[in-house]
């Protein structure tokens, strides 16, 4: 019989099958464990309902038995592979993006300066809106507000 993987190993009913399915759940618990947490309720809750009626069968003769066997190995697996990472040398301290590298390295007034220059060059992206409630907003506020921003204003009447 040729080796089947994952829940289809499962469903066949072997303990290759148990075995596979621990391993793809030891898996996917050390990639994402919150997912696991709730997959694994799942599961638990899956494995309890034939647990209730297996009539004198052996433990793995009944699905749920084989669910709640891969559950506990792949669950064992993960957690000897997250006490492995206590052992380690703990988590590196790569800086993940250039203000962090800037931060770190105390180079506190190239930071400053890079945060001004992407302020100025993004202000473009966004549209700055003087409102007057009263009414028309004046040719002389119109002139303050562009030479604080030093940038031409247009004025748009806008009727909502």
């Amino acid at each position: 019989m040729a080796m089947r993987s994952g829940p289809a190993a499962l469903a066949s009913g072997s303990t290759a099958g148990v075995v596979a399915a621990a391993g793809l759940l030891a898996a996917s618990a050390l990639t994402h464990p919150q997912f696991f947490l709730l997959s694994g309720a799942i599961l638990l809750l899956t494995a309890s309902l034939t647990l209730v009626r297996r009539r004198g069968r052996g433990i793995l003769e009944v699905e749920g038995g084989r669910i709640l066997a891969s559950l506990v190995g792949g669950s064992a697996v993960a957690g000897a592979g997250f006490a492995s990472l206590v052992l380690g040398p703990g988590l590196p301290h790569a800086d993940t993006s250039q203000d962090a590298f800037l931060r770190r390295a105390g180079l506190h007034g190239l930071l400053r300066r890079e945060y001004r220059g992407r302020f100025v060059r993004h202000l473009a992206r966004f549209v700055l809106e003087a409102r007057n409630p009263n009414g028309d907003i004046s040719d002389e506020n119109l002139r303050s507000i562009s030479r604080i921003l030093n940038s031409d204003m247009k004025k748009i009447w806008a009727h909502y």
